[in-house]
């Protein structure tokens, strides 16, 4: 498949989606292979994408989380931010529509096809909450989300218990 790309004044072209694409082009072209979409064989250093004139930025933004937020091959990580994109795309949406935001069940039947899968729920929630402190080394470098959320928990508790003691 093509990369999805956008016009933009500024630098010519946004890439909305496909760069991993665009890193196997490169593999592909440093072994000396030819790349082949559509019939029609690109030289090296041109990538075969779509663009999409006149798109606003909701709308690039959905392509862009749409795929991602479906990727199976995401670090837990890369997985939160996706949904915490997606959660904020619907939120952007729902203004723009004039109707009630997202919440919480609403996202999580639109990734995991159920409203009724309360780990599911308890999943989203945390990779919301997570997504949030990914700056954070310690929760950055946690080994699941799980993980990563236990560790906040502790230092929020940490940080009460010496607000409690001053």
């Amino acid at each position: 498949q093509p990369v999805v790309v956008r016009r933009s004044s500024d630098t010519g072209f946004i890439l909305c989606c496909g760069e991993r694409r665009i890193r196997a082009l490169q593999y592909v072209w440093n072994f000396g292979e030819q790349v082949k979409c559509s019939n029609f064989t690109f030289p090296e250093k041109h990538v075969p994408c779509l663009i999409l004139d006149e798109l606003d930025e909701i709308s690039a933004k959905q392509i862009e989380v749409e795929e991602n937020v479906s990727r199976v091959d995401f670090t837990w990580q890369e997985k939160a931010q996706a949904v915490a994109d997606l959660m904020q795309l619907r939120s952007m949406q729902a203004a723009v529509n004039n109707v009630p935001a997202p919440s919480v069940t609403d996202l999580t039947e639109e990734i995991h096809g159920s409203r009724k899968q309360g780990a599911y729920i308890d999943k989203v929630k945390q990779q919301l909450i997570v997504a949030k402190h990914l700056s954070n080394p310690a929760v950055a470098g946690a080994k699941t989300v799980t993980d990563a959320f236990k560790q906040l928990r502790r230092t929020e508790q940490k940080d009460f218990r010496i607000s409690v003691g001053k």
